[in-house]
């Protein structure tokens, strides 16, 4: 959860609400039972919500109906005027994996049906839906940590510069560029991703 400098208004999902937000500042709170409440309590212009990751990596089984009840939990205490509530889909984990196929296939199914729950959060409570599935640099390798599920600087500016794009908000530059791989980056990538791979396999 956090913010960004002020900006003329905020697009919605659905409708044609915009406020002003009434202050700018960070808190970042993992928004867990008491430290939920922490988080309403700090009273935040701008909340973003970017969960799912553990829930369709590994659990084999996807449950809809429990994670759009924990996702309502988490969004609900958060939609009021004056408020920008930014709700993310999941971007596609499975187009850097190194999983073998069937594996990759049963995770990709996964993500669309938390992406659906996180579709249709957003229309409900009317927040700024952030589509990471749809953007195409979310597939680039240059992306990605070497584990393939968390982003690496690159793509943490990548999202950030996206969230700002919504929201129509200046950032004085492209923080969001992802330049294409060489042939020889590529090399290099792999030589990495084989001696982290070994390195872990060993641990196991």
């Amino acid at each position: 959860m956090g913010q960004l400098p002020r900006r003329p208004a905020a697009r919605r999902v659905a409708g044609d609400a915009v406020h002003q937000p009434r202050r700018t500042r960070t808190h970042d709170v993992p928004c867990t039972g008491d430290q939920l409440d922490a988080a309403v309590a700090a009273e935040p212009d701008l909340v973003s919500v970017f969960i799912g990751g553990n829930d369709v990596l590994f659990f084999p089984r996807f449950e809809a109906t429990r994670f759009a009840a924990e996702l309502d939990q988490l969004v609900e205490p958060f939609v009021a005027p004056g408020v920008t509530v930014v709700l993310l889909t999941l971007p596609d984990l499975t187009a850097c994996s190194l999983l073998l196929p069937p594996l990759r296939g049963a995770l990709r199914r996964r993500i669309i049906a938390a992406n659906e729950v996180i579709r249709d959060a957003a229309e409900r409570h009317r927040t700024v839906l952030l589509d990471s599935w749809a953007g195409e640099r979310t597939r680039r390798h240059a992306m990605w940590s070497l584990d393939r599920i968390h982003p690496n600087a690159q793509g943490h500016r990548l999202i950030a510069q996206s969230v700002a794009d919504l929201l129509d908000v200046p950032t004085g530059g492209s923080l969001g560029e992802i330049a294409r791989e060489s042939a020889a980056g590529t090399m290099r990538r792999h030589g990495r991703e084989l001696a982290w791979l070994a390195r872990h396999a060993a641990r196991g």
